[in-house]
């Protein structure tokens, strides 16, 4: 087959179960359709023609489509019959609203010849949009037979019959195409899909082939080729969408000022100046497929100007050049990867200026456009600007990982060779009537300005109007041109000079009301500059055409807009603050926002313009003023703008999406919702613009608002929880901590359906951290989201970013043993890479917190974390490895140490901190210390809690400072003081139960402030079902000072943890304080009668240091429960006792005698409670444990009188038993 073709040369006959066409897409692998052959492991027989001499090849089917709907099948040969290069495929997806050549090449039934089929290549149309809903083609040829197949018949001219009389059709004149490769007729031959020879559906004419976009989706197939869907290259190539265009078309829209044949672009001097234009571009082909540039710069400082001169130069070079709009259409990331996925280019660049304007997602950028660009071998560069108010006022991190910014800031020799240059092309007249000096003083140094006035000169000029007069004109002020431009035209009202005294012109309101709405379509800023004062339509339309012919008004596309936004900018802040008070003109603001109250996208307008001006202002600190007067308008307007903003779906979101924008605006449309954003969402909040509101608003909106925005949140999951945008919508809602329950699962649910289709992409990882991060995981559902956490790491574990992934994962205790082992491999593994980067240390905080590590695995980590800490531990961050790494038992000493030195060279800068609390916490705690070490950690903690004792946070450092053994006596009355203060504005807390015990265990309440008591009942009665509980009563116990409300919450505590081995000392305490609290009798006696329900017959546990014995002594000695009922149920608990196997231990408390309870018990005795041999048993057992007692030296006698009675009361049974019988009872022997 030599000589022909390359893709001719790939296509082969298959023979299998019936008689089709392949074509190669490896060397050992043909891709046919699935009917054509057998089940999975079938042979069948493959040709490279179908001449008798050409040998047949065996082949194996290795996979088919039927698991996706999808008629076609991959077959192995024995014995590959090309070389990988012959091979090579390019994949592809046709695109667009117009027909795309294509063609296929197979062995139709019409090319039958004697010696066999012979190739036919059959040429066609095939229209993208057809066929998509069950992933079909449809190739229209003027070649295809325009006649259905006719019945067969015999060499008589009979018809051919089957069995059941139904008429055979003679074959399709095209059978044998079934098979064959559906491709692009253009250079690059893209195979797009499987042609079926016999469609089911179509008529004559044309014929079906599967998408090969349908068969890449399986990632089986995918595996077998060796490719993947974002490899897929796409035809027609660039179908660029909205607002993206080629670098031709954007140069035909620029205003004069940056058309190098009106002003010729000056560059640096310094030909190896950063910014000069062809360094940027060096730059940017260095840092290809890595991030971008961002040039930052104030306005009208020449960023615009620079971009197209790199990329002039850059077109010159090769590259080619897109540029991405401003505004709307918003140009999302998406449309960028849609661009790059179907470029064929060696080299391109993209322009975005005014960044702070577009759409695009900075991590998707670097997790899926620059890599996209990769695998497509592009080498992508990207170039935006920005204005330093926006650029420094945002929270910029993930922006600068993707753009690195690049200041722009000429010096003042290339700012006046600028201007010269401005001044010498524009203003030849001028210069001759103001002279050099005067006019380069009013142009100032910025270039646009310079540009702007020097043309508002020369056209006075050409008009006869300027004279050498200017004391009304200040340098670079454009409203005083501006003064003298409208009283050419009405000498009548003469404009003033704006000045501090005195309100502007109306004219002047006008402007900036309609520079504020700007870009937008004539009408609409007609519209909204007839509002002010009422002007009208007519005079609002004049006061336009006099900007337009000046030329600060232009035509673009998105309508009529400023020829530079620092027109707009001047306009607003001129004519709404005095400059130079910085107050604002409330009556002028208040009619220029007004005016905005004619549509949603011109509020929308408003909301961009005046936050650019707002962010600039805020960079000399003067923004306060306007932005709170603009926050008020909006609140005061709030029910007039919602209703504007609840307007079509795409103005709407587009308008709302700039009022978040707004600082100021924002917080008032999140404060006033319901007025605000409720009704566009009422309207819209399925629809998919609703993302951008809904992703903003979960971030912001606090819970007393959030709400609705939940409720519309969770409809619109419903509807589009499976699209790539979704991640958007159910990442923010799973990262709030307000969520009801059902909103929780809803979220949950959203985020793994979501995962199941688009978990293997990078960025993936946002809603795997919010998913992972989340305590109410549901365990049914755990396996799953921890599932698809570890295949994402096996896939993308080498990305920095894999840290967002693990920290979550590392963090979680319900993992199996078998995904705890998967995750901590997968993070060590990580850190092997990764350990140098500062943010290790967020992988490295809860992996040290692990308490299941295997020895080897303890030792990898606690190796990393030291060497991490090495290198970062001036880093605010470090404190996250510090906390966990001192938290661990079993250190050694070497490691100890090392952590401890690291840990105070950290306090050395940040221990007076805020957050140096987490750092100070496990180090106290630490039992390891040396005496300097206590010495500098005592002093430590105590000036940082003099420095934030009030700080709820304080309760973590007080506990460990005072339990730390040997604290001098002055330190510790510091650190009690701290206590108090911090109890008394946080003692109702849950944290309190932190503070307290440790303060009752070195001070008794009775020497502690009045105050103290009283908040600790409090405190315990709020917190009952608290841990803490138990310490604070213990502390109360021994000190014999609960009290009824501390009594009550104990008695609680032990009814519903009736096993607990505390209860006995804890009911002790109870006792002891009885007088104070009879009422608690019976509560108290069933606490203790559920005890011993629970340890009957137990030995283990109980009674091991006396604490029941204890217990009873106590109840014996109260006089509340001596006599009556109470009386009676403390008998039948002491029986109860003495049978308890683990009573009378002998391990008797120091200083302790039980005289009581031997009394009550030989009464017991008396009283016939026991039988005679019983009550022997019984005395003997108290006669032996007396003498284990170890009273103190006072209570020697009750021990001595116990011992004695008790012996008395064994000899008169022994005598009585002896005289009378056996039979007799023990009442009768002593009564």
């Amino acid at each position: 087959m030599t000589g022909l073709e390359p893709h001719v040369q790939r296509v082969v006959k298959v023979r299998g179960r019936l008689l089709g066409t392949g074509y190669a897409v490896g060397d050992d692998l043909i891709l046919t359709a699935g009917h054509v052959v057998g089940v999975r492991g079938e042979a069948a027989r493959i040709a490279r023609s179908d001449g008798p001499t050409e040998p047949e090849h065996r082949a194996t089917v290795i996979w088919r489509g039927d698991g996706i709907d999808a008629d076609a099948a991959l077959l192995r040969l024995d014995v590959p019959l090309w070389t990988a290069e012959q091979t090579r495929t390019r994949y592809g997806e046709l695109r667009g609203h117009q027909p795309v050549p294509c063609r296929t090449v197979g062995y139709p039934w019409v090319q039958f010849a004697p010696d066999g089929r012979r190739l036919d290549e059959l040429p066609g149309q095939v229209m993208p949009s057809l066929g998509f809903e069950d992933h079909r083609y449809a190739l229209d040829s003027t070649r295809i037979a325009p006649n259905p197949p006719q019945p067969q018949r015999d060499s008589s001219g009979a018809l051919v019959r089957d069995d059941a009389g139904t008429p055979v059709l003679a074959p399709h004149p095209h059978s044998g195409f079934s098979g064959a490769p559906l491709l692009t007729a253009g250079e690059r031959q893209l195979l797009v899909g499987v042609v079926l020879a016999v469609p089911s559906r179509y008529g004559p004419g044309r014929l079906d082939a599967v998408r090969i976009t349908r068969l890449l989706a399986d990632p089986t197939f995918a595996g077998l080729v060796g490719t993947a869907l974002d490899q897929v290259e796409r035809e027609p190539p660039q179908l660029l969408p909205s607002g993206i265009i080629e670098h031709a078309e954007a140069l035909t829209e620029l205003a004069d000022n940056l058309r190098d044949d009106r002003l010729a672009y000056v560059p640096p001097a310094d030909p190896q100046a950063p910014t000069h234009p062809a360094r940027l571009l060096d730059r940017l082909d260095e840092l290809t497929g890595q991030c971008g540039l961002l040039l930052v710069g104030q306005a009208g400082i020449g960023k615009t100007r620079t971009c197209l001169e790199v990329a002039g130069q850059a077109v010159d070079a090769g590259w080619r050049v897109l540029h991405v709009r401003p505004g709307e259409p918003l140009v999302t990331t998406e449309h960028l990867i849609e661009v790059v996925t179907g470029a064929t280019d060696d080299r391109l660049l993209i322009i975005i200026d005014y960044l702070n304007l577009s759409a695009l997602d900075y991590p998707a950028i670097r997790h899926r456009l620059l890599p996209a660009a990769r695998a497509r071998g592009i080498r992508l560069a990207l170039l935006g600007s920005a204005r330093p108010g926006w650029f420094h006022q945002k929270d910029n991190s993930t922006l600068t990982e993707v753009f690195k910014p690049v200041e722009l800031r000429p010096d003042d020799e290339h700012l006046d060779r600028i201007r010269d240059q401005i001044v010498t092309t524009l203003a030849p007249k001028a210069r001759v009537i103001l002279g050099d000096e005067r006019l380069l003083q009013l142009c100032g140094r910025r270039p646009v300005i310079a540009t702007l006035i020097a043309a508002a000169a020369e056209a006075q000029a050409d008009r006869g109007r300027l004279s050498a007069a200017t004391g009304d004109l200040r340098p670079e002020n454009l409203l005083d041109w501006l003064v003298r431009r409208l009283n050419e035209d009405d000498l009548l009202h003469h404009a003033e000079r704006l000045d501090d005294e005195r309100d502007p012109d109306p004219r002047l309101q006008i402007y900036a009301a309609m520079a504020a709405a700007t870009p937008q379509p004539r009408p609409a800023l007609i519209a909204c500059g007839a509002r002010v004062e009422d002007s009208g339509a007519e005079r609002a339309e004049h006061l336009l055409d006099v900007l337009l012919a000046m030329g600060w008004m232009i035509t673009t596309p998105d309508g009529l807009a400023p020829v530079h936004d620092i027109v707009v900018d001047q306009l607003l802040e001129h004519t709404t603050v005095r400059a130079g008070l910085d107050t604002v003109r409330t009556r002028v603001a208040d009619r220029i926002l007004d005016a905005s109250l004619t549509s949603a996208r011109t509020v929308g307008r408003y909301a961009m313009n005046l936050d650019r001006l707002l962010r600039d202002m805020a960079l000399q600190g003067r923004d306060g003023p306007l932005a709170a007067h603009c926050a008020t308008w909006l609140v005061a307007n709030a029910t007039a703008a919602g209703a504007l903003l609840a307007a079509p779906q795409d103005e709407g979101a587009y308008a709302l999406g700039a009022v978040l924008d707004n600082p100021p605006w924002a917080q008032s449309l999140f404060q006033h919702w319901p007025q605000l954003g409720k009704p566009w969402l009422d309207r819209h909040g399925v629809s998919m613009p609703a993302r951008h509101l809904l992703y903003k608003g979960l971030r912001t909106v606090a819970t007393p608002q959030a709400a609705q925005l939940i409720e519309v949140a969770t409809a619109w999951l419903a509807q589009h929880r499976t699209a790539l945008e979704a991640s958007f919508v159910v990442t923010p809602l799973l990262n709030r901590d307000d969520l009801p329950p059902a909103d929780a699962r809803h979220g949950i649910d959203s985020a793994l359906h979501w995962l199941d289709q688009h978990g293997g992409l990078p960025e993936a990882q946002f809603v795997l951290h919010a998913l992972l991060d989340r305590t109410d995981l549901p365990p049914a559902q755990t396996p799953s989201a921890i599932g698809h956490a570890l295949r994402w790491l096996d896939r993308h574990n080498d990305l920095p970013d894999a840290q967002f992934v693990l920290h979550p994962l590392l963090g979680r205790t319900d993992s199996s043993p078998d995904d705890a082992r998967h995750a901590v491999t997968a993070a060590l593994q990580w850190l092997d890479q990764h350990n140098d980067g500062a943010k290790a240390g967020f992988v490295l905080s809860p992996l040290l917190g692990r308490t299941q590590l295997t020895p080897d695995d303890t030792q990898h980590v606690v190796t990393a974390a030291l060497r991490w800490l090495d290198q970062n531990i001036d880093s605010r961050a470090a404190q996250f490895v510090l906390a966990p790494l001192l938290d661990r038992a079993g250190l050694p000493a070497e490691d100890a140490r090392h952590g401890i030195d690291s840990a105070v060279r950290w306090l050395d800068q940040h221990g007076d901190r805020p957050e140096a609390m987490f750092v100070l916490r496990p180090l106290l705690g630490r039992s390891d210390l040396r005496p300097d070490d206590v010495q500098y950690l005592t002093t430590a903690a105590l000036r940082w809690l003099d420095r934030h004792r009030q700080l709820p946070e304080a309760g973590f450092v007080l506990p460990p400072l005072l339990g730390h053994a040997g604290l001098p006596a002055e330190a510790m009355a510091h650190a009690v003081d701290a206590a108090l203060g911090w109890l008394q504005k946080h003692g109702d807390t849950n944290d309190a139960g932190f503070v307290l015990p440790r303060l009752l265990a070195i001070r008794k309440l009775a020497d502690l402030p009045e105050w103290l008591s009283p908040l600790v009942d409090r405190w315990a009665d709020r917190h009952r079902a608290a841990p803490d509980v138990v310490f604070v009563s213990k502390y109360l116990a021994r000190q014999n000072a609960l009290t009824e409300v501390t009594a009550d919450v104990v008695l609680q505590w032990a009814a519903e943890h009736p096993l607990d081995v505390d209860i006995p000392w804890r009911l002790t305490g109870v006792v002891r304080g009885f007088f104070r609290y009879p009422g608690l009798a019976g509560r108290l006696l069933r606490s203790v009668e559920v005890y011993l329900d629970g340890v009957e017959g137990t030995r283990a546990g109980v009674n091991e240091n006396g604490e029941l014995d204890g217990l009873i002594q106590a109840l014996c000695r109260s006089t509340e429960v001596r006599c009556g009922l109470a009386g009676a149920r403390l008998d039948d608990i002491v029986l109860r006792w003495l049978a308890h196997p683990a009573a009378l231990s002998p391990n008797c408390p120091p200083g302790m005698e039980f005289s009581n309870v031997v009394s009550r018990a030989s009464s017991l005795v008396r009283l016939g409670r026991y039988a005679r041999r019983d009550a022997v048993d019984v005395l003997t057992r108290l006669h032996v444990w007396i003498s284990h007692w170890h009273p103190a030296a006072p209570h020697l006698p009750l021990r001595d009188a116990a011992r004695d009675d008790v012996a008395a009361l064994l000899a008169e049974l022994s005598v009585a038993g002896g005289a009378e019988s056996n039979k007799t009872s023990g009442a009768a022997l002593l009564a």
